[in-house]
Order: structure tokens, then sequence, then C-alpha cells
């Protein structure tokens, strides 16, 4: 089950979010914060190990989080879903497309055909973790 996601620039500049089922509450945090620690966890174990920070876990949940140069993506999901990761990478490969066509200055992204693009791309992430979520009900997707 897919719970949210946020999306952050790498300068640590909120993007988007958005929160499902019981967790829908969320959205009422300042998720702006959340979001600026979610680039500080990831920059600061990529550079103390030089890998990648791939998941948090918490408890029965995780953030499964992708990023690159531009984005930080991260999904929360429970622990032993394994569909997090994948969706993490593929919107951020496609949200990254649309920053680097729409905005190579990566930082000045509001303007309104940006943010028309980025919308278009934000609620394909949506409806997929509808579906996902609906067939969850019914089917699993668990990692060993």
């Amino acid at each position: 089950m897919i719970y949210g996601y946020i999306v952050v620039l790498q300068s640590g500049i909120f993007v988007a979010s958005n929160f499902f089922g019981k967790f829908k509450e969320a959205e009422q945090m300042d998720i702006t914060m959340v979001a600026s620690g979610i680039v500080a966890l990831s920059n600061f174990f990529d550079r103390l190990s030089g890998e990648p920070l791939e998941n948090v876990i918490i408890g029965d949940y995780k953030l499964a989080i992708r990023y690159n140069d531009y984005l930080v993506v991260a999904i929360f999901a429970d622990r032993n879903d394994a569909i997090a990761e994948g969706l993490a990478k593929k919107y951020l490969k496609e949200l990254t497309e649309c920053y680097k066509t729409k905005c190579p200055n990566i930082g000045e992204f509001n303007d309104s055909e940006t943010n028309e693009e980025l919308n278009i791309v934000l609620d394909k992430l949506n409806k997929e973790i509808v579906i996902i979520n609906t067939q969850a009900k019914d089917m699993h997707y668990l990692r060993d």
C-alpha cells in the first residue's frame, strides 16, 4: 500500500506532496520541513558512505527514496511493499525530464508553463497510486 509521496528539489525547496488513506492528515503538517530533512539525510549518507540512501524504515512503514542532482522523490509505503522503489525511480526520471526541458535553471521553476507540465506528471503519479492501492486490497507485492 502506498500512503503518499514528497517531491523536493536537491536545494531543499519543497515541490509537491500528496497523502492517501489513513495518512491523509499528513497534508495538514508542515511537509516542507520533512522534505528538507529528507534531502539532508540523503546528502549526509551519500557523502558519508558514497552510497545512496534508498530506504528509511519506520516500524511497519518505509520511505523509498530516489534522487539525482535535481530532485528527490520519497514514496511512503508499507515496509514490505516492493513497488514503492520502482514508483520513486520512475517518477524521479519523469519529473527530472520535466525540469530539464522546461527549466534548465532548476531553481526557477515557478512559471506557469513549468507548473502545468509538473502537474501533468503529478496527476499521473496520483492516478497510478490510486490504481496500485485499489489492486493492493486483493494482491500484495511483497519482498522476501
